[in-house]
This record gives structure tokens, C-alpha cells and sequence, in this order.
């Protein structure tokens, strides 16, 4: 940079206001995050009434022999929905900069793998309320074994097992390399993604996620051993330049990988929601019982959008990330509070997961009773477990955006009406649900496509100096 182009910057840095520096609050809510879902996942899985690779007929005994156990690990289930991915976030955070390279690939395969995680379709809470009602036994337990058995809800799981455990062996070793985390929390994470896959029965499941938390638990110190000034990028206040000197990285820039990929990425889930949401067959306020026979009608769109969950998983996070990202120097305290709401929201909008859809499309295509499939999904809709999700999604999604929107217009990173199109996108949504205006759900949902696509494009004209810090002086080619 010339020292004209530096003067420039640093008269355009003092226009704006001074801000707080949040990196250290930042890094430490990291920290604390990384180990909460392999913990969560630990008490789920090892703490769930039988075994994972029981029929569902002896699972279904044992659900109704112990419906406490089964409405905590429930619980657990929600808690590592909403953690899981920010924690591999998390974790990849700390291993960027000393393994730039084995943190994209293997946090992008933990990522893919953790979000396919979302849409699985889970039969446990399908086995509780056949338990705690008392449904019929032998229609639910083939049911659960239906729903276990479609195409979609196999690819999501294969998919899963077969990424984390790649992914988690990659990280681990990029962990080894970061020389701030315990070498043997780093082995630990690295082994915990086969062990997934090959533990036996619950108890073994349970140890295996557990091993994991450990892991993320070594990413955690690492995170918490390191400066501020290794964390990210410093705001931009009345003394900081928006633009940073060239780093001298070499040919290959992992963050040249991050940043085209969250930039391309942004919109898509906000794509794929304003589609369906106009093609909707039913309205949001319906009752249960016209939403299911609705989508008895529909199969092709209960068909869509059972296929379009798994995108939705991979990328629900990417648009508010993307804002997140370019303003997160100007405005901190707004794209943090942001943050905090838009991201669990739309992680709870995908990690509601296929099993309703599923069910909807078995009772349609005549593979189950219309009656057994009605009960069961309404009665699994009602769980408390379901509207905690539902309410995280909804409350979150829509403050979040409304606040991200602010975020981009106070940083000055895209034009102030495209901003604003983001911030008033999703109360338009809300308006267009409470009234079953669809067109104008397309509206709402598709500037909030805008305004993600807006932060892409920011994204992809940022150079890699303002997006992220470099790797560190030994690991550049």
C-alpha cells in the first residue's frame, strides 16, 4: 500500500466511530462452545433406553420401561443441534492459522459431516411418543423402521458418519500441529470420528461422542491460550486502517478457500426457502390436521423439499456468517448480537430434520396408515423438545436478521437499501405467514437472499488481508 492509499484509509477510518474490541469475549465463547455437543451427543446416545442397533420393537420396550431417561436424552438431542456446528467452527478457528491446509480439509469435511447431521431423520422421538401414548406397537415399530429405511434419510446419515470421520481424523492432526492445545486431547479428537462409526451398542457410542468433546475440549485451551491478536482481525475504529498490509502468503491462501465459499454459498439456503415457501401448499397457520392431508395431496412438493433439506443443512449457516463476517470489524456489537440470534435460529430451521416429511410421503405412497402417520407426526410435532427448536428458529432467525440488516448498513460494506432490504426481509416473512400471502413470502425471502448475496459479493472483492489474519509466519508456502 502507497502512503497516499494509507492516508486515504486512515482518514476514512477516523470517520467512522470508535468501537469495542470483542475478540476476547469472541474467543472465549468459542471456547466454552467447542465441547458441548460431543458431551451433549455422549449423554444422548449412551444415556438413550436400549441400544442404537436394537429392532425397533425392543427399542420401543425399552423406551416405555424408562420414558425419563428418554425424554432427557431428548433434550441432549436439542443442545447438540444448536452447538454442533459452531463448534466446529470453533475448532477449525483455533487450528487455521498453524494448519491452514488440514483445517480446510478436514473442517470442511466435519462441517459437511455435522451438518448433514441436522437432517437425519431421528426415529427416537417417534419411539417416545409411540411409547408414552401407547400407540400401537406394531404399526409404530414398523413405521420407525420405514423411516429408518428411506433413501434420504440414509443418504444424510451415511453422509454424516462417513465426513466427521475423515473430517475429525484431519482436525485432530491439525490440532497436534497448533503446539497450544494437549497433544493428547488432539489424538483423542482425531480417533473419535471412527469411533463413531465402530463402537458398539450405546454405552460405546456414548464413550466415543464423549472422546470427541474431549477433543474439542483441546481446541478449547488452544483458544484460550492465544492472544487476541491471533484470533482475528482488530476492529476498525478511529486508529485502525480498514485495510491491512499485504502478508506475503505465498501461491496457496486457505483463506482465499473460506472466503470464496462463504461468499458462494450466502444465499442459497434463502434461495431454496423463498421457492418453497411460494410453492407451500398449505399455510403456516393451518391446523395439523389440513397440513397433513394437504401434503398427502402434494407428494412432489413433500418430495422437494425432503431433497432439499440436506442443502438446506450444508448451507444454513453460510448467509448470516457471510454478514457476520464483513461487518464484524465495524459494527461488533450489533453483528455479535446478531450472531448469537440468526445462527442458532437458522441451525434450528434445518435441524428440525426429514423425519416428518418422511412420514408424510410413506402415508401417501400407501407404505403406512394414514391414521398411525397423522398421530405420530403431530404428537412428535408437540414435543417440547420440537417447540424449542421451532421457538429458537423463529424468534432467531427473524431479531437476527432484523439485526444483521443494521450490522450492514452501519459497516458501510454494501449499498444502505440492499442493508435495509435484509433488515426488513424477514418481518415481511412474518407478515406474509400470519396472512398466507405466499407471493410475498417470496418477497421477504428473497431479500433476505439479496442481502446474503450482497455480503458474498463483499466477500468476494475483500482482500484476504481484511478477511482473516494469515497463517502464521512457518506455515506460509
Amino acid at each position: 500500500m502507497t502512503s497516499k492509499e494509507d492516508s486515504t484509509a486512515v482518514a476514512a477510518a477516523r470517520s467512522l466511530p470508535r468501537v469495542r474490541d470483542l475478540r476476547t469475549f469472541w474467543r472465549r465463547a468459542l471456547a466454552v462452545i467447542a465441547p458441548i455437543p460431543g458431551l451433549a451427543l455422549a449423554l444422548e446416545i449412551g444415556g438413550a433406553p436400549g441400544s442404537p442397533g436394537d429392532a425397533p420393537d425392543q427399542r420401543l420396550s425399552a423406551f416405555a420401561a424408562h420414558l425419563g431417561q428418554a425424554d432427557f436424552s431428548l433434550w441432549m438431542g436439542v443442545i447438540a443441534i444448536l452447538t454442533a456446528v459452531p463448534a466446529v467452527i470453533a475448532a477449525g478457528w483455533a487450528t487455521r492459522r498453524a494448519a491452514p491446509r488440514l483445517t480446510v480439509a478436514g473442517g470442511m469435511l466435519t462441517l459437511i459431516g455435522f451438518s448433514l447431521a441436522l437432517d437425519v431423520a431421528d426415529t427416537s422421538s417417534i419411539l417416545y411418543v409411540a411409547a408414552r401414548d401407547g400407540l400401537n406397537r406394531q404399526a409404530t415399530a414398523q413405521l420407525t423402521q420405514l423411516v429408518g429405511e428411506h433413501p434420504a434419510a440414509i443418504a444424510a446419515l451415511v453422509g454424516f458418519l462417513v465426513a466427521q470421520a475423515a473430517g475429525l481424523l484431519v482436525l485432530g492432526i491439525a490440532l497436534w500441529r497448533t503446539r497450544l492445545a494437549p497433544r493428547w486431547a488432539a489424538a483423542v479428537l482425531a480417533v473419535s470420528g471412527v469411533a463413531h462409526v465402530l463402537a458398539p451398542g450405546s454405552i460405546g457410542s456414548g464413550l466415543a461422542w464423549a472422546a470427541t468433546g474431549v477433543g474439542f475440549a483441546g481446541a478449547s485451551v488452544a483458544l484460550w491460550r492465544m492472544g487476541d491478536e491471533d484470533f482475528d482481525r482488530p476492529p476498525v475504529g478511529a486508529d485502525q486502517p480498514a485495510q491491512a498490509q499485504a502478508s506475503g502468503v505465498g501461491r496457496f491462501d486457505a483463506r482465499s478457500v473460506w472466503r470464496v465459499l462463504l461468499a458462494l454459498t450466502a444465499p442459497m439456503t434463502a434461495v431454496v426457502i423463498a421457492v418453497l415457501r411460494l410453492a407451500l401448499p398449505y399455510n403456516t397457520l393451518d391446523d395439523a390436521r389440513t397440513v397433513f392431508e394437504q401434503s398427502l395431496a402434494h407428494q412432489t412438493f413433500d418430495t422437494v423439499a425432503l431433497w432439499a433439506g440436506l442443502l438446506l443443512a450444508l448451507t444454513a449457516v453460510c448467509g448470516p456468517l457471510a454478514v457476520v463476517w464483513v461487518s464484524r470489524r465495524r459494527t461488533p456489537i450489533l453483528a455479535s448480537i446478531g450472531a448469537f440470534l440468526a445462527v442458532p435460529g437458522f441451525i434450528a430451521l434445518a435441524g428440525q430434520g426429514s423425519a416428518q416429511n418422511v412420514i408424510t410421503l410413506l402415508a401417501a405412497q400407501g407404505k403406512t396408515d394414514p391414521g398411525i402417520a397423522y398421530t405420530v407426526a403431530d404428537a412428535v410435532q408437540s414435543l417440547p423438545q420440537s417447540g424449542a427448536l421451532v421457538g429458537v428458529f423463529v424468534f432467531g432467525h427473524l431479531i437476527g436478521t432484523v439485526l444483521l440488516g443494521m450490522a450492514l448498513w452501519r459497516s458501510h460494506t454494501v449499498p444502505a437499501w440492499i442493508a435495509w432490504a435484509l433488515a426488513v426481509s424477514q418481518p415481511i416473512h412474518l407478515l406474509s405467514a400470519m396472512t398466507g400471502n405466499h407471493p410475498l413470502d417470496l418477497l421477504g425471502w428473497g431479500l433476505t437472499a439479496l442481502g446474503f448475496a450482497a455480503a458474498g459479493l463483499a466477500l468476494l472483492r475483500m482482500r484476504n488481508d481484511e478477511f482473516d489474519l494469515p497463517p502464521t509466519a512457518d506455515q506460509r508456502p
